[in-house]
């Protein structure tokens, strides 16, 4: 086919056009396959469900690892200020035993039951752990103590309190545990 300047077509057949107009009967093949029409628009449907279900699993696996780095984010956050809520505890300890004035003292635990709000808000909570047999997932020994009423490897006092966010540990409470009866 030669071309004009204008690129308009010069020779006839070009003018026809390459689709069916509407209304027109449609071969019942795909254009340079031997497969007939509807398979091939079968075929084609079925790619797009599957590729749309592969978006859509993609879509959820990116919203889970989202969530999954807010939740490590929020908790790393929390092993970060815990050891300030520790001395403030600490302060409030000491201004109790020293006999600080009471308004003092007041404030302190105002601000130390703020902190446990704000933590709990996030969903951080103490993991209690006195009178409770000894879990490795949410205690760290720091020392035995023979005892003759508490049993062997339950915990015996909190050294320093544990922190969890929902089935994560935050902090792990560091415990002493009992070694049992000394005359067994």
């Amino acid at each position: 086919m030669s071309k004009k300047r204008d690129d308009k077509p010069t020779d006839e057949t070009a003018l026809e056009p390459e689709e069916p107009m509407r209304g027109e009967p449609v071969d019942a093949q795909a254009e340079g396959t031997d497969m007939p029409l509807e398979a091939t628009v079968e075929e084609l449907r079925e790619t797009n469900l599957r590729i749309r279900a592969d978006f859509d699993n993609f879509r959820k696996r990116v919203a889970r690892e989202r969530a999954d780095l807010a939740r490590h984010a929020k908790a790393e956050l929390a092993r970060k200020l815990l050891p300030v809520l520790d001395n403030l505890e600490r302060a409030v300890d000491v201004a109790d035993e020293q006999g600080v004035e009471a308004s003092w003292l007041e404030g302190l635990r105002l601000v130390r039951g703020q902190f446990l709000q704000a933590l709990a808000a996030e969903g951080i909570e103490p993991v209690e752990v006195l009178g409770q047999e000894f879990d490795p997932e949410v205690h760290e020994v720091v020392a035995t103590l023979p005892n003759e009423v508490v049993p062997r490897g339950w915990v015996v006092a909190e050294v320093q309190r544990g922190y969890r966010m929902g089935d994560t540990v935050v902090r792990a409470a560091r415990v002493v545990t009992s070694s049992g009866d000394p005359d067994e």
